[in-house]
């Protein structure tokens, strides 16, 4: 934790890896929890005075997307004596637990927050009084609502992470978007097809692929990895593995926070490059090493790209439409 001025800003330590939800169990190492009203006050005659201060609250200061059925946390860079601490959630009633070592409490909500919606933590040790802020999940999409879906990814909006070359083999990208369009969903799964489409708005059947998408954690979604072929000047290139993460928004109205990863295939644009061998020759220029394709052949890329967001397109027939079941 810093404290510059009146900024207070949390979070500075590593985040735990995995939060926890409203269990009551103690992850921590040693040490059961305590409930305030439980504490014998009589236990610590000597703690007299209280020197620590808030070292980390989770959620994190300004952090988005937190589960409904989160537990509030506080860690504190000292022990705290028995009624030198705090820890609330405004306008949520709930229970508090101080651990055995006197280093951390937790807050636990009475039912889970809603979805969507800001909150404020109020949170002290001994003299060092702080409140923080976090927002909740949206919430969640029915699947059902979504059948026929088509989301449109317009090949000039993504970012690319890797490979580093990929500037070096973008101009020989032949294709508008990405298409998406979403199929029948049970449960928290979905049928999810894709393919690329050329400019004009005609998809590629040829290289239309089918998978399913899973929404365990909806709005959350990802999709299961398959090879897609998206076509460069005059030859195709194939991108194994490909597999999304995104989030349902505004209903299902878009997407955002759109991640794509795969393996690209360069021996597809070796004929473009005039026989030069990509991952001998130029992946290392970049700074890029060539990973075993499923072929076993060391002639892939690793790829990941990025997206903002990406609208349903009404006016698209979608890929069923145009290319058939």
């Amino acid at each position: 934790m810093a404290v510059h001025g009146d900024c207070w800003l949390l979070g500075r330590r590593r985040r735990p890896t995995t939060r926890r939800r409203w269990e009551r169990v103690d992850i921590r190492a040693g040490g059961r929890l305590l409930r305030n009203r439980d504490l014998d006050h009589s236990q610590h005659p000597t703690d007299t005075s209280c020197d620590a201060q808030l070292d980390l609250v989770l959620p994190i200061h300004e952090e988005a997307q937190v589960p409904t059925d989160t537990v509030i946390d506080a860690y504190f860079t000292d022990k705290v004596t028995v009624d030198g601490w705090e820890l609330s959630l405004a306008g949520v009633p709930g229970s508090v637990s101080l651990a055995e070592d006197r280093r951390s409490a937790s807050f636990y909500p009475d039912a889970p927050l809603d979805h969507d919606t800001a909150y404020t933590v109020q949170a002290r040790a001994c003299s060092d009084q702080r409140s923080s802020t976090f927002h909740t999940v949206l919430a969640p999409i029915d699947l059902a609502d979504l059948d026929g879906h088509v989301y449109d990814m317009p090949y000039p909006d993504f970012t690319w992470h890797k490979p580093n070359s990929a500037a070096f083999l973008h101009p020989f990208v032949d294709f508008e978007s990405v298409i998406m369009e979403i199929g029948a969903g049970s449960g928290t799964t979905f049928e999810a097809r894709f393919t690329a489409k050329y400019p004009g708005g005609m998809p590629l059947c040829s290289s239309v692929v089918d998978t399913t998408g899973d929404a365990a954690n909806n709005p959350d979604f990802s999709t299961g990895a398959a090879d897609l072929d998206i076509p460069v000047t005059f030859s195709t290139v194939t991108v194994e593995d490909v597999a999304m993460q995104a989030t349902f928004a505004d209903g299902g109205a878009r997407i955002d926070d759109i991640t794509m990863t795969g393996r690209v295939d360069v021996r597809g644009f070796e004929p473009l490059l005039l026989g030069l061998d990509v991952c001998g020759s130029l992946a290392p220029l970049f700074g890029d090493t060539c990973v075993p394709c499923s072929d076993g052949q060391a002639e892939c890329l690793d790829a990941q790209l990025t997206m903002p967001s990406a609208p349903h397109d009404r006016a698209s027939l979608g890929i069923t439409a145009w290319c058939g079941p």
